[in-house]
């Protein structure tokens, strides 16, 4: 049976490098792959973590010819498109020249996104397409114009696109805690959001991060950190690498402090993907947890309350 003639639910994709890991959450989900694309073919309903994006209304279009397509395609949104292209390259850039196209870019750090509808081809005849998906960008593909100067690393990219993409950044008033922040990238960013910044880790900041004036440094192990030791604090990011079930210990231990309204924390993956490793952080109420397309092997949870 072909692609064409399956029904499709949901079309997943996959971050490069790392498909591995949406296969394994996939599990006995009934798919057919193509290059990073998965296609579902059953109804299914999952908090999914690992695509770069999801076509969450996938719909078929039949068409008849070059402009047939591109009429329809106009007729269903107005535009811009962007297309997925593992196959018949030529024709789609035919069909490409007569709709508007999504022009591919460099995001500047908490830019605003313009919507956009995704498509492809599946045969000379058919095309899928959905207007309604959970990537903010087109393929879920973000890459920012990067300050390669003052970061002291590039961690700081996960956090322009958390800000940039899913939550608001702190506020002037707020005080926030960075565990694990050596040398200091996330701190880098939030120094200009909160009115302080308290950082944590037993190895040293970059000295530039240490001479801000809102940036409070402790030279401690960040696991060993308790309620008494800090006051007023409204965020708790962590970026600190340890297994899952370790972080989840840090993460409950912080959730008994109801001044803190606002997590971000990176779960580190040291090894192969398994989705029991994630499951209790992902349960826990009200949060959510997804990959980055700036995340390596590893996930981030947000919790707001």
């Amino acid at each position: 049976m072909s692609l064409t003639e399956k029904p499709i639910y949901l079309v997943h994709i996959a971050p490069m490098h790392l498909i591995e890991n949406l296969k394994a959450e996939l599990g006995e989900t009934k798919y057919t792959q193509e290059d990073l694309l998965f296609f579902i073919h059953e109804k299914i309903s999952s908090n999914w973590i690992w695509p770069n994006t999801t076509w969450l209304e996938p719909k078929v279009l039949k068409i008849e010819s070059i402009k047939d397509a591109a009429k329809k395609l106009r007729s269903t949104f107005a535009g811009p498109w962007i297309s997925y292209t593992p196959y018949l390259h030529r024709r789609t850039k035919l069909i490409e020249e007569n709709i508007k196209v999504h022009k591919m870019k460099r995001y500047d750090y908490l830019d605003t996104a313009t919507p956009f509808a995704e498509w492809m081809l599946l045969d000379e005849n058919t095309i899928l397409y959905s207007l309604n998906n959970t990537g903010k960008t087109p393929m879920g593909q973000i890459e920012f114009n990067e300050d390669k100067d003052s970061p002291p690393s590039r961690a700081y990219l996960k956090l322009w696109e958390t800000f940039t993409f899913h939550i608001k950044p702190p506020l002037k008033s707020d005080i926030v805690m960075d565990l694990g922040a050596c040398p200091g990238g996330w701190t880098w960013v939030l120094k200009n959001h909160a009115k302080q910044v308290i950082s944590v880790d037993k190895a040293p900041l970059d000295k530039k991060i240490l001479a801000v004036p809102n940036v409070s440094y402790l030279s401690q192990d960040a696991f060993k950190l308790r309620k008494e030791d800090v006051q007023g604090v409204s965020w708790l990011f962590s970026d600190i690498a340890c297994y899952p079930d370790k972080l989840l210990e840090l993460i409950q231990y912080w959730l008994t402090v109801d001044e803190i309204k606002n997590f971000v924390c990176t779960v580190k993956l040291q090894d192969r993907f398994k989705p029991e490793q994630v499951q209790a952080i992902q349960n826990i109420e009200g949060s959510k947890l997804f990959h980055l397309y700036q995340n390596k092997n590893e996930l981030t949870w947000i919790l707001q309350r």
